[in-house]
């Protein structure tokens, strides 16, 4: 086996146990992986891979938008729905013109969301 598999293989071990606030940060650790791979695409002028990592992002943050519960969640829950959606419109907007700068940006706000989140005590 080489060390893809493993990795692959603990990342889901860990899933598989992880509570409902560590799945939340693993999405958030993924998107903001996805993000500097894209911004190091668009530095090397890989436009696919750019593509590629800026649609994973996408659809990370997607699910995070999607898993928020409206009903229980009040006016907490249509904030976060608006920032997911912010974001999401950044990165479409990022991808299309293949834009550093823009990514860098949301980077920085999944970062600061993501330090957030590790705070919290649930």
């Amino acid at each position: 086996m080489n060390y893809s598999v493993y990795q692959n293989n603990y990342l889901a071990n860990e899933v598989m146990q992880a509570s409902p606030k560590r799945l939340i940060e693993l999405l958030l650790e993924g998107c903001i992986k996805n993000l500097k791979q894209a911004a190091l695409a668009i530095d090397r002028e890989d436009v696919n891979l750019a593509h590629n990592k800026l649609v994973r992002a996408q659809d990370i943050i997607s699910e995070l938008r999607y898993s928020i519960n409206e009903e229980v969640g009040g006016e907490v829950a249509q904030q976060f729905i608006q920032l997911y959606e912010y974001i999401n419109n950044q990165l479409l907007l990022a991808n299309l013109k293949k834009d550093k700068v823009v990514v860098e940006k949301i980077e920085g706000m999944v970062e600061e969301l993501l330090a957030t989140w590790k705070q919290l005590e649930v």
